[in-house]
């Protein structure tokens, strides 16, 4: 098997890396952090959590909500379940207001786009 010219450069670069750590270390002893000895149990803001998600990675199952998120409350009035109102439905009266709305606001987007035109074709 062939091994590339770049893993080759790369294999080379990561020797020499670790060669030189090891020169440092052993000039430089590790400076022992008494403040770890102190309390090990103790959990500070730096610690790294564990990576628990990978790329692609295939979900289950929707994730399971433990607690409420910030904002939103547990009344069943507003999750629509128990008679609320639910999002994104709208009444006949609503819709039909809507339309008319919609409809005016393109007659008098037609009739601005012919005055427009009509200016233009005095220039002609």
């Amino acid at each position: 098997m062939r091994v590339s010219i770049a893993e080759a450069m790369h294999a080379s670069r990561n020797a020499a890396k670790r060669t030189r750590k090891a020169e440092v270390e052993a000039t430089n002893p590790p400076a022992v952090n008494t403040s770890a000895s102190k309390s090990p149990s103790r959990k500070t803001e730096f610690e790294r959590r564990p990576s628990t998600t990978r790329l692609n990675d295939v979900a289950q199952a929707p994730p399971n909500l433990t607690r409420v998120p910030r904002g939103a409350s547990r009344s069943k009035e507003q999750t629509g379940v128990m008679g609320g109102k639910v999002d994104g439905v709208i009444s006949m009266a609503q819709r039909q207001l809507m339309e008319e709305d919609r409809a005016t606001a393109i007659k008098r987007y037609r009739q601005l786009k012919e005055a427009r035109n009509a200016g233009w074709a005095d220039l002609r």
